[in-house]
């Protein structure tokens, strides 16, 4: 994944986190955090992008940080180029372990049960984990309501287009079919 955390970044270095032990933050991206993260997701707008997470103690040196990602983004419509408002109000669970390694992290041993801890390294970088949140959040295919994708059925000039039935993916084989005789085909 690209490191996105230059667009919005609230690192929560070992020390913070110590002090936020057991208790809730919430932080807001500012209005050129929410631009160059609008631009890094290709989005029209993002008029709003809060992360508000409960962070406590896991084990001896580990963390665990629960939450939402709130936003308000504008998505393009992938049929008529429309803005889709695109509220996003998305749950997160995250764990960060000091003795977690990135080859631990990337391993994936069962989709249904929890992920694996995250390496701590320098912190938890809060905004990091909302525009992650964030990304998975958004509708890859975003439609405005009324919104469908015609058939366009355009031949080049001199040649008869194809007609609904002729798209069809076994039509010119039922036509093959039926000039060869029906069942037997003849071979």
């Amino acid at each position: 994944m690209t490191d996105l955390s230059p667009a919005f970044s609230r690192l929560l270095t070992p020390q913070r986190l110590a002090g936020l032990d057991g208790r809730s933050i919430s932080e807001t991206a500012t209005e050129a955090e929410r631009r160059a993260v609008a631009e890094a997701f290709g989005l029209l707008g993002l008029g709003a992008l809060r992360i508000e997470a409960r962070i406590a103690r896991e084990g001896r040196e580990g963390w665990r940080v629960e939450g939402r990602v709130v936003a308000e983004a504008v998505q393009e419509c992938v049929v008529s180029l429309e803005p889709v408002a695109a509220p996003v109000d998305e749950p997160f669970l995250r764990r960060y372990d000091p003795a977690a390694t990135e080859e631990t992290a990337e391993a994936v041993v069962d989709p249904e049960a929890e992920d694996p801890p995250e390496p701590l390294g320098h912190g938890i970088d809060l905004g990091l984990v909302a525009m992650e949140t964030l990304a998975l959040a958004l509708d890859p295919y975003p439609r405005a309501p009324g919104a469908a994708f015609e058939p366009v059925l355009a031949a080049p000039e001199g040649v008869e287009p194809m007609t609904d039935e002729a798209a069809k993916p076994f039509a010119g084989l039922a036509a093959l079919k039926s000039r060869l005789g029906g069942e037997g085909g003849g071979a």
